[in-house]
């Protein structure tokens, strides 16, 4: 009884405005349960099975997003619907959720349940997400992707180059990656309208990180030395190629003697006067190759690109780089096999590929000049 009588004087002391402590407690059991349900409730609409169990979504943008490079990729990390879609920072989720109402709201108008009329909206409905994308600076592709940690020495050449530029800038992620998970409705877009949704926004401009920057050095470094290495080969190559048709020149100047020696005088003036026009045009030119550097390039088929078509954003993912004064061969300059196989395929810029096309052809060119000419 007196411990009974001791739990009740506590629970009905008063503690603050008024309040006994038995209320205090009882409050504070509610609020944590109504937060509880309340952040259960956010985490339960926060997941990839809760956006696709509408079949607006699961029929339309999920089917396109299932075997995206966010769906599979050889790293095995997946970015579902909330991580591109939903922010992380607890303000701008809850302002996202109370977005979310008008969708509820199309959801029961039925403004989207067909596969036709989800095409009908779309490029109201993808403008909508790049706008929000472009504000925030691509807040939520940087929940995984982030300028300080790229390691440009894993990334193509077209691509650290890209990402530089875009660093420089200003410009965002949204700029070049559009439709990289559901349909390119950016190719709809007038050139102008593409145009302005990829312009570089000051405010985003920052300084390349010290960590991408000695990573392009390193390849250079690498590259530089490969070159080298591909260029003493070449060197050697026209030693042995020179030595071989020095050897095969001594060869014939003495069948040529030796046939002279036979033939009498008369013939000897006449093959004399020969022999040195046909050594001269043997040797190119005049020029003496073996002292030349080689250069290999790839003469690739373009299929129907263009110089128009390296201008246009829609088809073109350099036109910006490229507008700004960049060269074909900034980016492109050690895949060009790769680009020809792009184009003989189908895969890009050719409608009507033509079966067993050859995508490029391997060169060798060396350059020599003197006061008046340049040779090739």
């Amino acid at each position: 009884m007196q411990q009974q009588s001791l739990l009740k004087s506590l629970l009905t002391r008063k503690v603050a405005f008024g309040a006994t402590l038995g209320a205090a407690v009882l409050f504070m059991a509610i609020g944590v349960m109504l937060w509880g349900g309340f952040n259960w409730g956010m985490e339960m609409t926060n997941t990839g099975e809760f956006c696709i169990s509408c079949h607006e979504m699961r029929e339309n943008v999920y089917a396109e997003y299932k075997g995206s490079i966010h769906d599979g990729n050889r790293s095995g990390v997946r970015a579902s619907c909330p991580d591109c879609h939903v922010p992380r920072p607890w303000v701008h989720k809850i302002v996202r959720k109370i977005q979310a109402s008008n969708e509820i709201y199309h959801k029961l108008l039925g403004t989207v349940d067909t596969p036709e009329k989800f095409d009908e909206h779309r490029l109201t409905m993808a403008r909508r997400v790049w706008d929000a994308m472009k504000s925030t600076d691509s807040r939520e592709c940087r929940n995984c992707h982030d300028w300080d940690t790229m390691n440009p020495e894993r990334q193509k050449p077209r691509a650290r180059n890209q990402h530089k530029f875009a660093m420089e800038n200003g410009h965002t992620c949204i700029d070049c990656h559009k439709g990289i998970a559901h349909k390119p409705v950016h190719k709809n877009l007038s050139e102008e309208e593409l145009e302005k949704l990829s312009a570089a926004v000051p405010a985003h401009a920052r300084e390349v990180p010290q960590s991408f920057i000695d990573g392009l050095a390193k390849v250079k470094a690498t590259e530089d030395a490969a070159e080298l290495a591909q260029q003493e080969e070449a060197r050697k190559e026209r030693e042995q190629r020179k030595a071989a048709k020095l050897a095969e020149q001594q060869r014939i100047d003495a069948a040529v003697a030796a046939a002279l020696a036979t033939a009498g005088a008369a013939g000897a003036q006449a093959a004399g006067q020969a022999a040195p026009a046909a050594a001269a045009a043997a040797h190119g030119f005049g020029v003496d190759w073996s002292g030349s550097p080689e250069r290999r390039i790839t003469l690739f088929y373009p299929g129907q690109a263009s110089m128009e078509w390296t201008l246009v954003g829609k088809y073109h993912g350099g036109a910006l780089p490229f507008k700004s004064g960049d060269r074909c061969v900034t980016c492109h300059d050690k895949e060009t096999a790769d680009m020809g196989k792009k184009m003989v395929t189908g895969a890009k810029a050719e409608t009507t590929p033509i079966p067993g096309k050859r995508p490029g052809i391997p060169v060798t060119v060396q350059a020599a000049h003197d006061a008046d000419n340049l040779y090739l």
